[in-house]
Protein backbone atom coordinates (compact mmCIF):
# COMPACT_ATOMS: atom_id res chain seq x y z
CA UNK A 1 0.00 0.00 0.00
CA UNK A 2 1.41 3.37 -1.19
CA UNK A 3 2.49 5.63 2.06
CA UNK A 4 2.47 9.54 1.92
CA UNK A 5 5.03 11.76 3.09
CA UNK A 6 4.63 15.26 4.02
CA UNK A 7 7.45 16.58 2.23
CA UNK A 8 9.17 20.23 1.36
CA UNK A 9 12.56 21.57 -0.56
CA UNK A 10 14.74 23.77 1.86
CA UNK A 11 18.20 24.84 2.11
CA UNK A 12 19.56 23.32 5.08
CA UNK A 13 21.52 25.23 7.89
CA UNK A 14 24.85 24.32 8.89
CA UNK A 15 25.83 23.72 12.73
CA UNK A 16 27.87 27.17 13.18
CA UNK A 17 25.05 29.20 12.20
CA UNK A 18 22.15 26.84 13.23
CA UNK A 19 24.12 27.74 16.68
CA UNK A 20 24.05 31.32 16.79
CA UNK A 21 20.66 31.59 15.74
CA UNK A 22 19.78 28.99 18.84
CA UNK A 23 21.42 31.62 21.33
CA UNK A 24 19.34 34.38 19.63
CA UNK A 25 15.99 31.99 20.01
CA UNK A 26 16.77 31.27 23.97
CA UNK A 27 17.13 35.39 24.23
CA UNK A 28 14.08 36.12 22.57
CA UNK A 29 12.52 32.84 24.76
CA UNK A 30 12.89 34.48 27.75
CA UNK A 31 10.33 36.97 27.67
CA UNK A 32 7.49 34.55 28.41
CA UNK A 33 5.78 34.51 25.40
CA UNK A 34 3.75 31.48 24.24
CA UNK A 35 5.85 30.89 21.26
CA UNK A 36 6.35 27.20 19.34
CA UNK A 37 10.75 28.04 18.62
CA UNK A 38 12.12 26.10 16.18
CA UNK A 39 15.16 23.74 17.78
CA UNK A 40 18.44 24.63 15.94
CA UNK A 41 18.78 21.31 14.81
CA UNK A 42 15.73 21.86 12.70
CA UNK A 43 16.38 25.20 10.65
CA UNK A 44 16.16 25.26 7.58
CA UNK A 45 15.00 27.85 4.77
CA UNK A 46 12.26 26.77 2.89
CA UNK A 47 11.77 26.72 -0.69
CA UNK A 48 8.61 24.98 -1.45
CA UNK A 49 6.36 22.82 0.89
CA UNK A 50 4.89 20.15 -1.25
CA UNK A 51 2.43 18.31 1.36
CA UNK A 52 1.68 14.83 1.22
CA UNK A 53 3.70 13.28 -1.30
CA UNK A 54 2.77 9.28 -1.99
CA UNK A 55 5.92 7.36 -1.49
CA UNK A 56 6.39 5.99 -5.18
CA UNK A 57 6.57 9.98 -6.73
CA UNK A 58 9.46 11.17 -4.49
CA UNK A 59 12.30 9.28 -6.44
CA UNK A 60 10.50 11.85 -9.59
CA UNK A 61 10.46 14.77 -7.20
CA UNK A 62 14.05 14.03 -6.34
CA UNK A 63 15.12 14.06 -9.97
CA UNK A 64 13.43 17.08 -10.57
CA UNK A 65 14.71 19.24 -8.39
CA UNK A 66 18.02 17.85 -9.00
CA UNK A 67 17.65 18.66 -12.62
CA UNK A 68 16.26 22.22 -11.94
CA UNK A 69 18.99 23.12 -9.16
CA UNK A 70 21.52 21.83 -10.93
CA UNK A 71 21.25 24.59 -13.76
CA UNK A 72 21.82 26.99 -11.27
CA UNK A 73 25.13 28.49 -9.89
CA UNK A 74 26.13 28.22 -5.85
CA UNK A 75 25.95 31.29 -3.81
CA UNK A 76 26.57 32.97 -0.58
CA UNK A 77 23.76 33.93 1.79
CA UNK A 78 23.42 36.30 4.38
CA UNK A 79 20.88 35.55 7.31
CA UNK A 80 20.65 38.72 8.72
CA UNK A 81 17.48 40.88 10.83
CA UNK A 82 14.88 39.54 13.17
CA UNK A 83 11.32 40.33 11.94
CA UNK A 84 7.99 39.03 12.37
CA UNK A 85 4.99 38.17 9.98
CA UNK A 86 2.65 40.30 9.61
CA UNK A 87 4.71 42.88 11.46
CA UNK A 88 6.53 42.94 15.04
CA UNK A 89 3.36 44.52 16.89
CA UNK A 90 1.28 41.22 16.43
CA UNK A 91 3.40 38.89 15.58
CA UNK A 92 2.65 35.18 14.37
CA UNK A 93 5.39 34.15 13.14
CA UNK A 94 9.29 35.35 14.29
CA UNK A 95 11.76 35.06 11.28
CA UNK A 96 15.23 36.00 10.15
CA UNK A 97 15.54 37.53 6.88
CA UNK A 98 17.76 36.84 4.14
CA UNK A 99 20.05 39.92 3.41
CA UNK A 100 22.58 38.80 0.88
CA UNK A 101 21.39 35.81 -1.50
CA UNK A 102 17.86 37.01 -1.16
CA UNK A 103 18.01 37.32 -5.40
CA UNK A 104 19.09 34.10 -5.64
CA UNK A 105 16.76 32.27 -3.06
CA UNK A 106 14.06 34.25 -5.30
CA UNK A 107 15.34 32.97 -8.42
CA UNK A 108 15.93 28.78 -7.03
CA UNK A 109 12.17 29.13 -5.17
CA UNK A 110 10.67 30.39 -8.75
CA UNK A 111 12.65 27.59 -10.94
CA UNK A 112 11.32 25.18 -8.46
CA UNK A 113 8.21 26.29 -8.09
CA UNK A 114 7.67 26.11 -11.94
CA UNK A 115 9.36 22.63 -12.34
CA UNK A 116 7.14 21.00 -9.54
CA UNK A 117 4.00 22.76 -10.58
CA UNK A 118 4.57 20.25 -14.14
CA UNK A 119 4.50 17.25 -11.55
CA UNK A 120 1.31 18.70 -10.12
CA UNK A 121 1.98 20.23 -6.95
CA UNK A 122 0.12 23.84 -6.48
CA UNK A 123 2.22 27.14 -7.58
CA UNK A 124 2.42 29.08 -4.01
CA UNK A 125 0.55 31.85 -5.76
CA UNK A 126 2.27 34.63 -3.80
CA UNK A 127 5.53 36.23 -3.53
CA UNK A 128 8.40 34.65 -2.17
CA UNK A 129 10.08 36.35 0.79
CA UNK A 130 12.78 34.08 1.88
CA UNK A 131 13.36 33.68 5.71
CA UNK A 132 14.57 31.57 8.38
CA UNK A 133 11.11 31.04 10.87
CA UNK A 134 12.54 30.91 14.53
CA UNK A 135 8.83 30.70 15.89
CA UNK A 136 5.23 30.70 15.43
CA UNK A 137 3.15 32.33 18.54
CA UNK A 138 0.59 30.06 19.81
CA UNK A 139 -1.87 32.35 21.25
CA UNK A 140 -2.68 35.92 20.58
CA UNK A 141 -2.11 37.03 24.21
CA UNK A 142 -3.42 40.76 24.69
CA UNK A 143 0.03 41.99 25.75
CA UNK A 144 2.75 40.80 23.27
CA UNK A 145 5.04 43.95 24.16
CA UNK A 146 7.88 42.63 25.50
CA UNK A 147 8.27 40.23 22.38
CA UNK A 148 7.53 42.93 20.10
CA UNK A 149 10.47 45.18 21.51
CA UNK A 150 13.08 42.09 21.90
CA UNK A 151 11.87 41.77 17.76
CA UNK A 152 12.65 45.42 16.91
CA UNK A 153 16.27 45.27 19.18
CA UNK A 154 17.29 42.55 17.36
CA UNK A 155 16.10 44.32 13.86
CA UNK A 156 20.19 44.34 13.09
CA UNK A 157 21.09 40.78 14.02
CA UNK A 158 23.32 38.81 12.17
CA UNK A 159 23.67 35.19 12.53
CA UNK A 160 26.05 34.26 9.78
CA UNK A 161 26.74 33.18 6.55
CA UNK A 162 26.33 30.27 4.50
CA UNK A 163 27.27 28.92 1.10
CA UNK A 164 24.27 27.65 -0.44
CA UNK A 165 25.52 24.71 -3.08
CA UNK A 166 23.01 22.23 -2.46
CA UNK A 167 19.04 21.66 -1.00
CA UNK A 168 17.64 18.91 -0.01
CA UNK A 169 13.95 16.95 0.00
CA UNK A 170 12.94 16.48 3.13
CA UNK A 171 9.92 14.50 5.39
CA UNK A 172 8.38 15.89 8.03
CA UNK A 173 6.82 13.86 10.59
CA UNK A 174 4.97 15.63 13.12
CA UNK A 175 5.22 13.96 16.79
CA UNK A 176 4.19 15.11 20.33
CA UNK A 177 7.75 16.62 21.04
CA UNK A 178 7.83 18.10 17.38
CA UNK A 179 8.55 17.78 13.96
CA UNK A 180 11.36 14.77 12.93
CA UNK A 181 13.00 15.53 9.91
CA UNK A 182 14.35 12.73 7.16
CA UNK A 183 16.32 13.88 4.28
CA UNK A 184 15.17 11.73 1.58
CA UNK A 185 17.11 13.22 -1.28
CA UNK A 186 19.69 15.88 -2.27
CA UNK A 187 20.65 17.97 -5.46
CA UNK A 188 23.79 20.04 -6.09
CA UNK A 189 23.62 23.27 -7.61
CA UNK A 190 25.84 24.03 -9.96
Amino acid sequence: MPRSYRTFVAVEIPTKVADQVGRLIGRLGQCGANVNWVESGNLHLTLKFLGDVRDTMIPEVCKTVDTVVSKLPAFDLELAGVGAFPNAEKPRTIWIGVAKGRDEMVTLHEALDGALAELGFRGDGRRFTPHLTLGRVRQRPRDLAELSELIAKHDSFVAGKLMVDEVAIVSSNLGREGPVYTNLGHADLA
